[in-house]
């Protein structure tokens, strides 16, 4: 997994850094900007092999299965395969890479934590237990 806020520094460059791309302020891009930046759509042979196993987000219209995976070229022109949400992000060299890394991590970064701890707060308070 990547955070991403990998590699974005005005210094010199960090131990992940592959490129030596930097933005209009003068500050080193993310590899994650980069590869948004130089994305290419998937094809239609791909697109389906995403659908059909499943590698997918619910935001078409009407909740339309939208593919989760998305290719790029890297900083060093290799096309590389992408998952991400908003709270993380993947890569990989193959399609079948990629859509692995979504069903094993990925997917489980968008869904909301579990929060046992809050929907018995009411009831621990309303108890007189103290939480601390």
């Amino acid at each position: 997994m990547k955070s991403f806020s990998e590699n974005i520094s005005t210094g010199s460059p960090g131990p992940y850094s592959h490129s030596g791309a930097v933005d209009s302020m003068g500050e080193r891009k993310s590899s994650f900007s980069i590869l948004k930046k130089n994305r290419i759509p998937l094809t239609s042979e791909e697109r389906a092999i995403v659908i059909s196993r499943k590698a997918v987000w619910h935001h078409g219209p009407r909740g339309e299965k939208t593919p989760a995976v998305w290719k790029s070229k890297d900083s060093h022109g290799n096309i590389v395969y992408i998952t991400n949400t908003h709270r993380a992000w993947d890569k990989a060299s193959t399609l079948l890479g990629a859509i692995s890394r979504y069903h094993n991590f990925i997917k489980m970064t968008a869904e909301e934590p579990n929060e046992p701890f809050r929907e018995n707060l009411s009831e621990n308070v309303t108890a007189g237990r103290s939480l601390c």
